[in-house]
C-alpha cells in the first residue's frame, strides 16, 4: 500500500497498482511459507551436526526426534498461518480504504 501513491495518480490507476502488488505479496508470503518448510527440513541435520558433532542419520533415532519433529511442523504451521491471515486482513483493510476513497 505504501508505494502506491494515492496523490499522483487516478482512482483507476491506483486500483489497479494495488491489486497487482496485492497478488504479488500474498504469492511471495506463500511462497516463503513453504521455503521455510524447507529450510525446517535441510536445517534440523545441519545444526544438529555443527552443534553436537553427531550425524542424526548415522545413530538410532532418539526419543527426542519422535515429539520434536512433529511438534516444530506443527507450530510453524500455526504460526505460518496467524501471520497470513493478519497480512491478509492489513490488505483487505488497504483494498476498503480505497474503495472508501471512490465514493
Amino acid at each position: 500500500m505504501q508505494n502506491v501513491d494515492v496523490s499522483k495518480n487516478n482512482y483507476k490507476d491506483v486500483v489497479q497498482k494495488f491489486s497487482i502488488n496485492k497478488q504479488r505479496f500474498q504469492r511471495l508470503q506463500k511462497t516463503s511459507v513453504y521455503i521455510g518448510y524447507v529450510f525446517m527440513i535441510i536445517l534440523i541435520p545441519v545444526t544438529s551436526k555443527l552443534m553436537n558433532g553427531e550425524d542424526i542419520f548415522s545413530q538410532p533415532f532418539k526419543p527426542f526426534w519422535y515429539w520434536f519433529l512433529p511438534l516444530a511442523f506443527i507450530f510453524y504451521y500455526l504460526f505460518s498461518k496467524k501471520v497470513l491471515k493478519c497480512y491478509t486482513s492489513n490488505i483487505n483493510r488497504a483494498n476498503r480504504l480505497l474503495n472508501d476513497l471512490e465514493r
